[in-house]
């Protein structure tokens, strides 16, 4: 694909241009407002869904943890209530190994208050009240915090050795928060993804960010008292998206639940926003410059018919009639063509009997001989008309009945041919009846000073110039294209 720049020279080339490129960019600048707008709206609604989504996966995934966690002190209470209190003796090694590596300590408490650690240490435990009695007397577990030296609470897990034995005692493992949280392990955080984890008490169990990275004043008032919600706020010196959820864990483990907080920049969050900021303007640039181009190319090949006419314009103007436009456009321009060339047959024809017409008129004015006369007329009358062969008669007045006919043309061997023939009174009155011109056709009788043109699909046209002369034109049925 050609492009040429030349078009511009060209006030109807420009402006079909611009109107063009006015007609494309207007759409496209609209659809890419209303394009931008939407896909934006779009990726923040996926980037809110997205971390939304992981909140409420990892909420379900801490809570089976804890049900898991359940299910192993139920066991371990089981084997204890059968060997009386010996646990390395009545488990397998497995499940015991299996055990060490979901709780860190684990130690079993008689009715008296006295205490056998089965493995690993347990700080102080705090008397139960009564609703923590009635909670372990139904059968279900209790989850407490203990304090530690370490500033991080420790959670603790509580159940009775047998339900139906109130006096059995309890059974109290100190949970691992490796396994707990299980954080790089069976569960992966996002990408560039921070975890908070806060109990009823808002205190820390868990952050994924730097101990010494305090949080804003007013990030706990925005997660209090609400069960799940998204928020943004302002942390060192840039915008974050925080997105939390409430566990319930009451009716089930008495302890009013977890806060749990993922939280994400805006630059991670909007990455693929971002992305799309950067490449949406290109692709709407590269549209422009398409759409001018193609814009270019089009009106060119669709002007290229219009230069050609122009053109010939040109050398019409100048003279030039045998120019011809070669159009094959298939359209109006290419009817247009016809309509030109056509007009320049006609000009030709026109300009050519001018000229002819204006020599014979020198001739005949700057000579007073008749032959000489005749041999011009004859001569270039051809040149005026598409005919098949002049003849001029000329009348005698001394022989009244009698008409001189000089012939040229295609019915003439050579030169010019001199024939003698009759003019009867009815053929004479027929002219004078017809002074501008009188048509003879094929089918009809040819006078006798017309029977040296009869031929085969001819016909006469007779201009009577004087009552003395006769100018006589022959034509086939169908004239010959010139």
């Amino acid at each position: 694909m050609k492009l040429n720049h030349h078009i511009f020279t060209s006030k109807f080339a420009r402006r079909i241009f611009f109107v063009f490129f006015l007609c494309a960019l207007i759409p496209v600048c609209g659809l890419a407002v209303i394009a931008y707008q939407h896909v934006s709206q779009q990726l923040d609604e996926q980037s809110q869904t997205r971390l939304k989504r992981t909140v409420k996966t990892y909420s379900l995934f801490l809570y089976e943890r804890f049900l898991i966690l359940e299910t192993e002190m139920t066991l371990a209470a089981t084997h204890l209530s059968k060997s009386a209190g010996n646990l390395s003796e009545s488990i397998e090694k497995n499940f015991l190994k299996r055990l060490q590596n979901r709780f860190n300590a684990m130690v079993l408490f008689n009715q008296d208050g006295d205490s056998s650690v089965l493995f690993g240490q347990i700080g102080e435990i705090e008397s139960f009240n009564e609703k923590e009695n009635n909670h372990l007397k139904t059968g279900n577990s209790l989850v407490k915090n203990i304090d530690n030296s370490g500033g991080k609470p420790d959670l603790i897990m509580i159940i009775r050795l047998d339900p139906q034995k109130p006096g059995a005692g309890f059974l109290v493992g100190k949970i691992n928060p490796v396994y707990l949280l299980a954080l790089n392990r069976e569960y992966h955080l996002p990408q560039n993804t921070d975890l908070l984890i806060r109990d009823g008490s808002q205190k820390i169990l868990y952050r994924s960010f730097q101990e010494d990275s305090s949080l804003p004043p007013n990030f706990c008032q925005k997660i209090v008292d609400r069960s799940s919600g998204y928020f943004e706020f302002d942390w060192q010196n840039e915008s974050y998206l925080a997105c939390f959820r409430w566990i319930f864990m009451e009716p089930k483990f008495l302890i009013p639940g977890f806060n749990i907080t993922f939280i994400q920049s805006e630059t991670d969050a909007f990455l693929q926003m971002v992305e799309f900021k950067h490449i949406f303007p290109q692709v709407i640039l590269l549209s422009l410059l398409v759409t001018v181009v193609l814009s270019i190319y089009f009106i060119r090949k669709s002007l290229e018919p219009l230069r050609m006419l122009k053109e010939g314009t040109h050398q019409i103007a100048g003279n030039n009639f045998n120019h011809r436009v070669e159009i094959a456009s298939r359209d109006e321009f290419e009817e247009l063509g016809e309509a030109f060339n056509q007009m320049a047959v006609r000009l030709n024809d026109q300009f050519n009997a001018l000229e002819t017409s204006a020599h014979i008129t020198r001739s005949v004015l700057s000579s007073l001989e008749t032959q000489s006369i005749l041999d011009t007329v004859l001569s270039r009358m051809a040149d005026c008309l598409s005919c098949e062969a002049v003849a001029i008669g000329l009348l005698n007045k001394d022989q009244p009945g009698r008409i001189q006919c000089y012939l040229t043309g295609s019915q003439a061997e050579k030169g010019i041919r001199k024939i003698n023939r009759k003019l009867l009174p009815s053929n004479l009155m027929s002219l004078h009846n017809n002074q501008e011109f009188l048509i003879i056709e094929q089918k009809q009788d040819l006078p006798d000073y017309l029977s040296m043109l009869d031929s085969d699909g001819i016909g006469a046209y007779l201009d009577p110039v004087v009552v003395e002369a006769l100018m006589n034109i022959i034509y086939r049925k169908e004239p010959k294209a010139a």
